[in-house]
């Protein structure tokens, strides 16, 4: 398990350069539209791979899981692949690794994340 963890470490500090590069010959959103229609093709081999491990959802988390579609998987990454055009790579991927911890911080400030060891050595270990 951990080594997939740092091949998806290594993979996502190259993509940016890589982005950067591939933004000489595809507009922004075609780029963005690909990266998570590549992203979507993986995710849905995996899961057909995998066992069933889906969580519960309930009516009250609807609103969240919108939230987080919208801005995690639409905005988000239209947003990077534009400032990709204006700023260099390496600025870009400094700001993709405070993601996560403004992702962490808005988990513990606004939907109340169970916050125990196991929670702060991942945030720790990233």
């Amino acid at each position: 398990m951990i080594f997939y963890s740092f091949l998806a470490s290594f993979l996502f500090a190259v993509s940016i350069p890589i982005t950067k590069l591939l933004l000489k010959g595809l507009t922004e959103l075609t780029l963005s539209a690909i990266l998570y229609l590549s992203s979507f093709a993986f995710l849905f081999l995996v899961k057909l791979l995998t066992k069933n491990q889906e969580s519960n959802l309930t009516r009250k988390d609807f609103p969240y899981l919108l939230l987080s579609i919208f801005f995690g998987g639409f905005l988000g990454p239209i947003l990077m692949i534009f400032s990709l055009k204006y700023l260099n790579a390496s600025s870009v991927s400094l700001f993709t690794n405070f993601e996560m911890i403004f992702t962490v911080m808005i988990s513990i400030l606004f939907l109340r994340e169970n916050k125990d060891i196991k929670f702060f050595l991942g945030f720790f270990l990233w």
